[in-house]
């Protein structure tokens, strides 16, 4: 049975990818204010789009943050954002994947 502990190297992975995707999400906000006509243009699922990849990055970040301090109910939350993860190819299913292994391999 895993540790406590042992989930460190997944939180650093979720804090890292939730974290670029929320950067990556401001990025593109400033340059919504730089380029208004462009961006307005974009259809309505586009956008509805990136705010829900919005979401799940920021869950990533928070389960990640909670995983590095050890709070036993993160789990409950970690466990539907990994599966969401798995979705997102290539570093998504790695960080995804690599949870899941270590939630499974603890059981």
């Amino acid at each position: 049975m895993l540790s406590k502990h042992q989930y460190r190297m997944a939180g650093w992975a979720f804090v890292l990818y939730g974290g670029a995707g929320v950067l990556w999400f401001f990025n593109l906000r400033l340059l919504d204010m730089s380029y208004q006509p462009f961006l307005h243009l974009l259809p309505i699922p586009f956008l509805l789009h990136v705010n829900l990849m919005l979401m799940i990055d920021f869950l990533t970040l928070l389960c990640g943050i909670y995983l590095l301090k050890q709070h036993e109910p993160v789990h409950r939350l970690a466990l539907p954002v990994a599966l969401v993860n798995l979705l997102a190819l290539p570093i998504g299913t790695l960080v995804g994947g690599l949870y899941l292994w270590l939630y499974f391999k603890a059981e």
